[in-house]
């Protein structure tokens, strides 16, 4: 047999036992029927006798014994040796049985396994509806609800009372959406279940293991997680401990994204052996709000959970009526919450009402404990690399795992299966997952062009590639070495460029990024700016949060527009414009990462910004021998350029680097144009022409000497 045909044969193996369960309700039901002098009424009234009849159902129920209880029903012993044999030819081709899938990854109960098995009959024979409606006395109801299940195989009334609570709106299969409610009931008992869409296609062997699909999205996962925060922490036991026992109820974390708070507050619920559940609020229907906290906190006090509630989307005007919410019940509640965000919230009557305490945001971000993370995560790597990892990339705990999963994944590929070294695949991966989505203000570059491309006088050439070196070894030096203690706002290098356009600013900041392993994120200040109040200050948040999210360089070009001189108010235009700047001032001191402003005139930036900048390059407009090596590799190798070009020549003329680059395109499209087999001086005295006249310049035949005659030609 194949898996389908194999899960098949399990599933109705697994179905017999249910079968003798429901003919035994039935008896149940036919009794109570036959207890009646009118069972022909019992739909239209009630008699005297039926009266006297649930009278002593009511007192059998109040009372210790029970006799309308079920029969425990199991496989017999042909059916065991049946189910042996289905998992013999099962393990023999490799083919996990889907109910077995499910039980274990989802640690189901046997009590939950036959749950799915009683709700995925109705849909694999119509004869069970009936069957249920018989067993409940209501023929409109044909599925099974939340008072049969419970009953069936139940040994008494303490489990059958017990198991309705593992069938509500906290329990483990309504969760995970297994199951789900195919009514709203007048009573929770009487709600119908029935298997969500693509169920019983699993249970079948029809589909692939997606046992995934079928989780808990709100439950954070605590088992086989490696945390970045100590587990033997005497603060995280101890936060852990009183929050077990009851003597806090509420736990502020507040750090920001790349603290790992999410790390911390799995390691407070191990401390406290309870599971953690999220709480993130939706804001897309605000008059929903109040019933997602209250089937949140109640959802975690059914599971014996820890709240976590991330609270920066609270402080936002369209989550009012859901932080107040928030606020009132868990004020009134005993369900222990952590409180994480960038910014601390601390509601007064919340803290009025619960036990509430802070805990010391520990660092684990800092080089250090990347570091330590890097060697859990990949082992076998030589600590001089995991030490340049823990310089280059601020990532999380979380980003770590993804970047060490990946690449062990695209190792294998290019190893064909065979050992393979994950090393050669690290850049790969972490550019992967470094790169974000961005913001439509944002544009990235991967850089391509190295330090051979960037052209410039050797001592300048050598400052630009040390902001590369200086930036790698600037977490060493602000966290292991001390000295971001006395730094007033974040520890990230800030440059400045300026000099003419087309000197070599923006490829100078490609080369960095090169040489830095990261992305380059290129500033649309166009985008950025805002004509609405308080708009840019918003788009200028984004791009510092996505070049710390994405681990980039942060590029600013034209940065005149953002960071001018701040002047005298005199209407509210001025106000408002130089707020942007005292914005963006601020934004900048507090970045942790490589930021690189480009500037025409150094003149033109505010003051205060100068004071800021680790380092400012001014780039000249390259000599005579600088414009020779531009020429030289503005053609490519593959150019097919004449021999008689006299590059000497032209590097006499006062262009800088991407005027070169320009005109070198421009004779190559000319040549191309006219069918030229060679990209000959004719071509690339018209481009050069060509690119003065763009510049607003005048190329004059004195400037050209003996080859001021191919300016006669046609350009």
């Amino acid at each position: 047999m194949n898996g389908s045909e194999l899960a098949i044969a399990h599933l109705l193996l697994k179905l017999r036992p249910i079968n003798r369960a429901l003919r035994a309700a039935v008896t149940v039901q036919a009794n109570r029927a036959a207890n009646l002098d009118r069972p022909d009424l019992k739909h239209l009234c009630i008699t005297d006798v039926h009266v006297a009849a649930l009278l002593s159902e009511v007192d059998c129920f109040a009372q210790e014994s029970d006799n309308t209880e079920l029969p425990l029903s199991e496989f017999n012993g042909q059916e065991r040796q049946l189910e042996l044999q289905i998992r013999k030819q099962a393990s023999a081709r490799k083919l996990p049985l889907p109910l077995d899938v499910l039980r274990d990854s989802l640690h189901l109960t046997a009590f939950e396994i036959d749950t799915l098995l009683t709700c995925a009959a109705s849909e694999l024979h119509p004869g069970y509806e009936r069957i249920f409606g018989y067993i409940l006395d209501d023929m409109n109801r044909r599925f099974p609800c939340i008072e049969l299940l419970a009953s069936l195989n139940a040994s008494g009334r303490s489990e059958r009372l017990a198991r309705r609570s593992v069938l509500g709106s906290a329990g483990r299969l309504r969760r995970t959406g297994m199951l789900q409610p195919l009514d709203e009931s007048t009573t929770n008992v009487r709600t119908q279940l029935r298997l969500a869409e693509g169920v019983l296609d699993f249970l079948l062997g029809c589909s692939a293991t997606v046992s995934g699909i079928w989780r808990d999205i709100d439950e954070v996962e605590l088992v086989g997680v490696n945390d970045s925060v100590d587990e033997g922490d005497p603060r995280i036991e101890r936060i852990g401990t009183a929050l077990a026992d009851g003597a806090i109820g509420i736990v502020g974390l507040w750090g920001p994204e790349d603290a790992g708070l999410e790390s911390v507050a799995r390691s407070v619920a191990r401390a406290a052996h309870k599971s953690l559940r999220r709480f993130r609020i939706s804001a897309d229907t605000p008059e929903s709000m109040p019933r997602q906290v209250h089937n949140a906190v109640q959802t975690a006090a059914l599971c014996d959970a820890i709240l976590l509630v991330e609270t920066d989307l609270l402080r936002n005007v369209e989550c009012r009526v859901g932080a107040e919410t928030l606020i009132s019940v868990l004020a009134r509640c005993d369900v222990p919450a952590l409180l994480s965000g960038g910014q601390p919230w601390r509601p007064t009557e919340l803290l009025a009402n619960r036990t509430y305490v802070e805990l010391p945001m520990l660092n684990t971000s800092d080089h250090k404990t990347r570091e330590q993370i890097w060697s859990r995560t990949i082992p076998e790597m030589e600590a001089d690399r995991t030490r340049e990892l823990a310089s280059r990339f601020r990532m999380t705990d979380r980003e770590i795992r993804a970047v060490g999963r990946m690449a062990r994944a695209q190792a294998g590929i290019e190893s064909n299966g065979k050992p393979a070294s994950v090393d050669s695949q690290l850049a790969i991966a972490c550019s992967a997952v470094a790169q974000k989505t961005r913001g439509r203000f944002l544009g990235v570059v991967n850089p391509k062009r190295g330090p051979e491309d960037l052209i410039l006088t050797p001592e300048l050439h050598r400052q630009v590639l040390e902001i590369a070196d200086f930036s790698r070894v600037m977490p060493l030096v602000a966290e292991t070495w001390g000295f971001g203690r006395l730094a007033t706002g974040g520890v990230g290098m800030k440059c400045l460029f300026t000099g003419d356009p087309g000197t070599g600013k923006t490829l100078a900041a490609e080369v960095i990024a090169r040489q830095t392993g990261t992305p380059l994120l290129k500033v649309n200040i166009a985008e950025v700016v805002s004509k609405w109040v308080g708009e840019t200050e918003k788009n200028l948040d984004g791009a510092f949060k996505e070049a710390i999210s994405s681990h980039a360089v942060l590029f600013f070009d034209e940065a005149d527009a953002l960071f001018g001189k701040r002047g005298d108010v005199r209407t509210g235009v001025d106000r408002y414009a130089n707020l942007e700047v005292s914005h963006l001032l601020q934004r900048l001191e507090e970045h942790d990462g490589l930021v690189i402003l480009a500037s025409n005139l150094k003149d033109n930036i505010d003051s205060a910004f100068i004071r800021r900048f680790h380092v400012m390059l001014h780039f000249p407009r390259p000599g005579e021998t600088e414009r020779r090596r531009i020429w030289e590799i503005a053609f490519p190798e593959q150019a097919p350029l004449d021999a008689g070009v006299d590059l000497s020549s032209l590097s006499r003329l006062d262009m800088t680097g991407a005027g070169i680059v320009g005109a070198a395109r421009t004779a190559a499209l000319l040549a191309a144009q006219n069918q030229a087999s060679r990209i000959t001086m004719s071509h690339i005295v018209r481009a050069i022409a060509r690119q003065f006249r763009r510049e607003a310049r005048v190329l004059s035949t004195r400037e050209l000497g003996r080859y001021a005659d191919l300016l006669q030609e046609r350009t």
